[in-house]
């Protein structure tokens, strides 16, 4: 009981004494750091939190986490662990990425960094991107009696969405997204008939739902990761612009063109992909940019070959009649590059004990239950 009120008296006594040559003002934090420093190096422990508690909510987040850490230190020797732990979180909410290296920090402040983490248990981002898609035929489906030149052309397309980290340690996180993408490609058939040119733009609208596992860096201004994974697809419209070239022995053309055909019901409206890509993130503040870049390949054919042939009522479908033109089997491939902005949500807090802390405090219990 004497040594507690000795311990406050000489606290109430150093702040007192500190406090009148507390420099003050808008601009005094910095002195007030240093003269902290100061105390600390000449042994004057108790006086230094009346010293910088009036200071620190006007201090900036490196003056915050200066102040905390040098905090953490003084309660350390003083023998108040409950405060060096609350000056330690208040460290990491200034810095939610702080850690300690042995070679430049003091070694209590690395030891004491070992209770507590601040990586965030989930992490929500945003982003939008272009992309290039085209199909792997699976085989052809079309009325051609004698072989025609096939190609396929990438368009540009484009996409946005949102997605979120579920972070199982500072390095691996489990990802999930909502992603709506706009794709198209076109396929050109030369050599109809011997002599005739059709050409087929598909517009595709996608609603993807990628989910794989994400291996990242945690250290560095420049962070690179990389992913895989799989992809739920779902195919929300469909529209392909078919145009066909008739040319004549006298070397004239004439174009046959329509509407637009309309392909989502001939189609399988669910399917599957697998996912691969990489990309780096930048520190920006608290926060990250980032670019990457994926590939989903498609693993799902996507052509109802049941309803490639006929329209509604059950006859021939116009993209027939009109254009002599049917589609192919084909699994749908797609190369992503994405760029948007990633806001961790950090949580400060101790590092939960684990199944070896857990074993570790019931053996505690059952040797106090024996006597031991």
């Amino acid at each position: 009981m004497l040594r507690a009120a000795l311990v406050l008296s000489l606290a109430l006594l150093g702040g007192w004494a500190v406090a009148q040559e507390t420099p003050t003002g808008s601009g005094d934090v910095e002195p007030v750091l240093q003269q902290a420093a100061d105390e600390f190096s000449a042994g004057h422990f108790y006086g230094i939190p009346s010293l910088l508690g009036p200071v620190l909510d006007r201090a900036s987040n490196e003056q915050r986490k200066r102040a905390y850490m040098l905090l953490c230190q003084v309660y350390l020797i003083i023998d108040d662990p409950i405060a060096a732990d609350d000056s330690y979180l208040k460290l990491l909410k200034a810095d939610p990425e702080f850690v300690p290296k042995e070679e430049v920090d003091p070694i209590e402040i690395v030891y004491l960094s070992k209770k507590f983490t601040a990586t965030p248990i989930i992490t929500p981002r945003f982003f939008i991107g272009f992309n290039g898609s085209f199909p792997t035929t699976v085989f052809e489906v079309n009325t051609f009696s004698t072989p025609v030149d096939t190609r396929t052309l990438v368009r540009p397309g484009w996409h946005f969405g949102a997605g979120i980290d579920l972070n199982l340690t500072d390095n691996v996180s489990i990802c999930a997204e909502g992603v709506l993408a706009f794709r198209n490609f076109r396929r050109t058939y030369d050599g109809i008939l011997g002599n005739d040119f059709q050409s087929a733009i598909h517009k595709q609208t996608w609603l993807d739902i990628p989910l794989y596992i994400k291996y990242q860096d945690d250290q560095g201004d420049i962070r690179p990761y990389g992913f895989a994974g799989m992809a739920f697809n779902t195919l929300l419209q469909y529209r392909a612009d078919v145009q066909v070239t008739l040319r004549t022995d006298g070397g004239s053309e004439v174009p046959v063109s329509g509407p637009d055909i309309s392909l989502k019901s001939k189609q399988n409206l669910f399917s599957t992909s697998f996912v691969i890509g990489g990309g780096v993130k930048y520190k920006w503040g608290k926060d990250f940019l980032f670019a990457e870049a994926r590939y989903m390949g498609g693993l799902t054919r996507l052509a109802n070959t049941n309803e490639l042939y006929y329209g509604e009522g059950g006859t021939l479908a116009d993209n027939i009649t009109r254009y002599a033109w049917i589609g192919e089997e084909y699994a749908m491939n797609s190369l992503m590059i994405t760029v948007g902005y990633i806001k961790p949500l950090y949580d400060p807090r101790k590092r939960s004990k684990g199944l070896k802390g857990i074993m570790k405090l019931l053996s505690g219990k059952k040797n106090e239950g024996n006597g031991k």
